[in-house]
């Protein structure tokens, strides 16, 4: 799960670091989120409402800042 972890964070760090941002669908995003956090909320929780999001920082390791 670590790697798989690892390696996840890692393809999503190169996509954003490419394209510089994702705009998607609600439903995307919460199942990227779920995906990269899953001890925090489920998957639902996690879909933002419209117009909003999250911004993902891979610093160290990989964190969020929700979008106001």
């Amino acid at each position: 799960s670590g790697i798989s972890n690892m390696y996840d964070i890692t393809v999503i760090s190169i996509i954003v670091a490419c394209i510089g941002a994702i705009v998607s669908h609600g439903g995307v995003i919460a199942a990227i989120m779920d995906h990269l956090f899953p001890e925090e909320k489920n998957r639902y929780e996690w879909q933002p409402r419209n117009g909003r999001g999250y911004t993902l920082v891979f610093d160290d390791g990989c964190s969020y800042k929700q979008i106001p």
